[in-house]
């Protein structure tokens, strides 16, 4: 494993956590400017096997030259077991946009993150009450500096009512390497039968298809990822925040998981759990619970990795949270071939 368990509990804002399902975490801080809320990470993606990629909501519009755009920590300094992780043990990726594809109408920043080789894939959300789109960006990463080539436009999906989910958009990002397509899932699951996302042709010179759920799934998937052993796993929460998650209850979602049911029952105002995906055909998922997130911390749980059969995970920090203490949180949780 790549770091001891402990219960000890390192004071700062920022961390990075190791969790063994019901071991306590430990916490690993990330620090000099990096736990600060503007940052709003997103999306995290593993980059060659030999890096992580921490990916901002406002990627192109933090000012600070030692944390800007796209920020890199190698996957040997993180195995090292340091507890304390500064801008200096970083690299930053430029982004580059000679087409200006980014010159989105109504954009709410970047969602998600995946790779493939060198090929850095990107997602932007879009204001869903006034917006008919939301897009994904192909770039090529060369020397720290991702040039952007190509952008496609994929829809908002609806509500059960039909009306738009209000700042949504694709969160969760991922590469089928058996099927060589992306997959980009919505953050709205409250409906059976009906698209939650779509497979995409990384060339983007394909339609994409639709995909789907077997199941309603309560609350927001905020990312995926595919193992190498052709599983999937996500991360699916409720968040409290400025903007409650109340309109993800609008389907009247129900569930035997009793800690999901809280939510809806309002007796508590957060949730977040890992799920497991089995694909039932070509179009087709159906979804289980693995295992639940530190319910102490009722964060934004926003982008997701998979290193060394442990789950990692960091926070949308975002202005809405507790400004006296705003916390970028990453959890390493193991993976045995069990439930909890």
């Amino acid at each position: 494993m790549p770091f001891p368990i402990s219960n000890k509990i390192i004071g700062a804002s920022a961390f990075l956590c190791l969790a063994f399902f019901h071991a306590k975490a430990q916490q690993i801080t990330l620090s000099g400017g990096m736990e600060k809320g503007s940052f709003e990470y997103s999306g995290l993606a593993i980059h060659n096997n030999a890096e992580l990629l921490f990916l901002p909501q406002h990627a192109d519009k933090i000012a600070d030259a030692n944390v800007s755009q796209i920020q890199v920590l190698s996957l040997k300094r993180l195995k090292e077991k340091h507890l304390t992780f500064t801008p200096t043990d970083f690299k930053t990726i430029k982004i580059i946009d000679p087409k200006r594809l980014l010159d989105v109408k109504k954009s709410e920043g970047f969602e998600a993150i995946t790779c493939i080789n060198d090929e850095v894939y990107l997602s932007m959300e879009t204001t869903s009450e006034t917006e008919d789109s939301c897009f994904l960006f192909k770039g090529k990463l060369t020397k720290n500096v991702l040039t952007l080539s190509k952008r496609i436009g994929l829809p908002h999906l609806k509500k059960c009512d039909g009306g738009p989910v209000g700042n949504a958009g694709y969160e969760s990002l991922t590469y089928l390497p058996k099927e060589k397509k992306l997959l980009a899932i919505y953050e709205y699951e409250g409906e059976a039968n009906k698209p939650v996302g779509f497979k995409v042709d990384p060339d983007f010179s394909k339609p994409a298809t639709p995909v789907y759920l077997d199941k309603p799934l309560c609350f927001r998937i905020t990312d995926i990822q595919a193992t190498k052993s052709g599983g999937y796993f996500g991360v699916n929460v409720c968040y409290e925040g400025t903007m409650k998650d109340d309109k993800y209850l609008d389907c009247h979602c129900t569930s035997d998981n009793p800690n999901v049911n809280a939510v809806v029952e309002g007796k508590t105002r957060s949730f977040a759990q890992i799920i497991s995906f089995t694909k039932t055909n070509d179009s087709t998922y159906h979804w289980e619970h693995f295992t639940n997130i530190d319910a102490s911390m009722p964060v934004n749980w926003e982008g997701f990795a998979i290193v060394d059969g442990h789950f990692l995970l960091i926070n949308d920090t975002n202005n809405s949270q507790n400004k006296k203490n705003p916390n970028s949180t990453t959890y390493f949780i193991s993976m045995p071939a069990k439930k909890d």
